[in-house]
């Protein structure tokens, strides 16, 4: 049943806006992996008047940085789900896994595999991301996430700190997830998609990291405007007191927003913007 986006006549007074922060796919960008020609421009306006736009991604922050060049210097993102914060070169914050964890989860992932599931990991670290799959269809679909990869013959082997193992299976994620159980009292277990299931710290999520930020730059939830389609984006949702679920997203999703924007395929982001752009 569509949704019907709220007028914007009933959006509270966003004048004193300092932090806007959107999750990606299915939210800002489109089915066809693209951002909307427009946000650039508003990027900068929204720097202009004080604002803060805050990407909010499961990608590394090298992906992000890649894609938003034309106006990523000073920019802050938060990437890894929210293992990660960074601006520039920055790390602003991170969550880092233990590596007796991430021992213990590549174990699991190496034991599927040679049980037959087509599965692989993908570490993500500080500086960078890492696989052992070397197999042209997995590496593809990684990298659409993470562009700077290095294959490594032992993931563990890498001279980083990891804040998130993806875990994509082609197979979808029902022979994985009974292997994972345990981890659901001890980690946080964040799905992006049928088939991407991230593993990272406890409590370790999008709307941790954008705390940390409204914290360091001394801005409140009041002053803070979200976007977000899933269910990882939930906790990004409560972290901005001006919630807005695109028409698009998931129904507990919108359950939970304040407000409904227009959807991704409408540009409901960019709507959303223009009209707080056109108050000031």
């Amino acid at each position: 049943m569509p949704v019907t986006p709220t007028d914007p006549r009933q959006y509270a007074d966003l004048s004193g806006i300092k932090i806007v922060a959107s999750d990606m796919d299915n939210t800002l960008v489109g089915a066809d992996g693209e951002l909307p020609g427009e946000i650039w421009d508003i990027i900068r306006e929204l720097k202009a008047e004080g604002i803060q736009f805050v990407p909010a991604s499961g990608r590394q922050v090298a992906t992000l940085q890649d894609m938003f060049a034309p106006v990523a210097d000073g920019m802050t993102f938060i990437s890894a789900n929210g293992g990660l914060l960074a601006r520039d070169s920055e790390i602003l914050y991170s969550a880092r896994l233990k590596p007796e964890d991430l021992g213990d989860i590549m174990t699991i992932v190496r034991d599927l595999a040679s049980g037959g599931t087509n599965v692989g990991a993908v570490l993500i670290g500080e500086k960078q991301s890492y696989v052992e799959r070397t197999d042209t269809a997995f590496v593809s679909e990684v990298q659409r996430y993470f562009h700077q990869l290095q294959i490594l013959e032992d993931a563990l082997e890498a001279d980083d700190h990891i804040v998130k193992v993806g875990i994509y299976s082609f197979d979808g994620l029902d022979p994985v997830l009974p292997r994972l159980e345990s981890y659901q009292q001890t980690h946080s277990l964040t799905f992006s998609a049928d088939d991407w299931v991230d593993v990272q710290g406890k409590n370790v999520n999008k709307g941790v990291a954008l705390e940390e930020l409204q914290r360091i730059l001394g801005v409140g939830a009041d002053e803070t405007v979200v976007f977000g389609d899933y269910l990882n984006d939930s906790e990004l949702m409560a972290a901005g007191t001006h919630s807005f679920a695109v028409a698009n997203a998931h129904p507990d999703v919108i359950a939970a927003a304040r407000y409904v924007a227009p959807s991704c395929a409408e540009r409901g982001v960019v709507q959303v913007l223009q009209h707080i752009l056109d108050r000031k």
